[in-house]
């Protein structure tokens, strides 16, 4: 069952990739006006993302109880059925995909590992308006040796931004409310943030360059992108006693 979950990611996968490759832009054949190609490069790439970062966890990582490596593949086959129902219904004639605007539900996120190498050195907080994604990250984060926090929109992160003071912020500019450029900027414009390093995620190959930002990476992101990524722009690891935050 494994395999064939981790192949069915895989194929879903490939789908994915060979639509975003084609920079064309795409009509519905119901006639709706046209599709941009970079909107639906995000909305693909953001169950991508999550996709990825579970198969690497899964392929990387022996140590994973058995009940959370069959919660990971569950969410796997979740996060590739969005996908399939998006190609279906952007990229096909429309009859399948459901409710593209239906959320999944939440589900709890793997606790720090205090005994990881370095766990307690450094803090990240990840923000991403999608909650697969956001544990995928932590948990992918945690095994890395971080401690690695959660905020599901841009006012959340603001708020444990200034609580926690992270050494690091990865968050996705595509968010609902609050979008990414606009939490960068409030906590630029605030003292007590303006000097924790904002890493970007996003789905759009062609998003612009954002004052503030350390780095912008495209998504998917690979483990070993982001993870360089973050040594490239954390600061030092601060004395910090952790007092509360989005733990799931």
């Amino acid at each position: 069952m494994e395999r064939f979950l981790l192949f069915f990611a895989g194929v879903v996968t490939g789908a994915v990739a060979t639509a975003l490759a084609a920079r064309v832009t795409i009509r519905r054949r119901s006639g709706r006006r046209a599709v941009c190609l970079s909107q639906l490069a995000h909305e693909l790439r953001t169950p991508l993302s999550s996709v990825t970062a579970y198969t690497e966890i899964l392929r990387d990582e022996a140590e994973i109880e058995p009940a959370e490596r069959r919660r990971f593949l569950g969410i796997i086959h979740e996060e590739a059925g969005k996908m399939e129902a998006m190609i279906e219904d952007r990229l096909g004639d429309g009859r399948s995909g459901g409710d593209r605007s239906q959320t999944a539900a939440a589900t709890p996120a793997t606790q720090a590992r205090t005994n990881a190498p370095g766990a307690a050195s450094r803090t990240i907080l990840v923000v991403d308006d999608d909650r697969f994604l956001v544990e995928a990250t932590r948990t992918l984060l945690t095994l890395e040796g971080f401690v690695a926090l959660g905020a599901f929109g841009g006012a959340e992160a603001l708020a444990q931004a200034r609580l926690l003071q992270p050494d690091l912020i990865l968050m996705d500019l595509g968010m609902p409310g609050m979008t990414g450029e606009e939490t960068l900027r409030h906590l630029r414009d605030d003292a007590t943030t303006r000097e924790i390093p904002v890493i970007i995620t996003t789905g759009d190959d062609v998003a612009p360059a954002l004052e503030g930002a350390a780095a912008i990476l495209t998504k998917p992101v690979t483990r070993d992108r982001l993870i360089s990524a973050i040594e490239a722009a954390a600061r030092p690891a601060q004395p910090r006693h952790i007092l509360g935050g989005n733990h799931g």
